[in-house]
């Protein structure tokens, strides 16, 4: 069986000591979310400089909505909309901001992406300030997005 040349990066998620990295990294963090192993995957297939320039842009794009809505964390959200109205597919639905500390991920694919790349430490300290509105009325059914960040909900990103 032949295996593919080793990396010098340690990140490739190819060859044989990245994918045994990969593999215990899973069980490490106990990835049961579809979306998490999605965002997961789409890390490993653009490659670090890909998600980092994609960071750099969401962060820019976030530190804008935060000046324009006042927005310092969940407990002082200044201005912030309460409510979003959105349609998508002929479907009208309502988003509400939570306002407290969260555990959410926004469900966008790249929103996931980000997420994987980062820290423990960052997912546990970052994303729970992060802005995150929840979609009510959720029908299982017709299935999408239940919970976006500021930048998705309003498809500025």
């Amino acid at each position: 069986m032949a295996n593919v040349t080793e990396c010098f990066s340690g990140c490739c998620g190819l060859c044989k000591s990245c994918t045994n990295n990969y593999i215990q990294s899973l069980d490490k963090l106990e990835i049961n979310d579809e979306l998490n192993k999605r965002g997961l995957e789409l890390y490993k297939m653009m490659g670090r400089e890909y998600v980092e320039e994609v960071n750099n842009r969401y962060n820019k794009d976030l530190k804008d909505w935060y000046k324009k809505y006042d927005y310092k964390d969940p407990y002082y959200y200044g201005s912030t909309p309460n409510i979003i109205r959105t349609e998508k597919t002929g479907e009208l639905l309502k988003f509400k901001l939570v306002k407290n500390k969260h555990g959410h991920v926004c469900d966008n694919i790249y929103c996931r992406m980000m997420y994987e790349s980062k820290t423990d430490w960052e997912k546990q300290k970052y994303y729970p300030n992060l802005p995150i509105y929840k979609r009510e009325k959720i029908n299982e059914d017709k299935g999408g997005c239940n919970q976006l960040c500021c930048l998705c909900v309003n498809r500025n990103f």
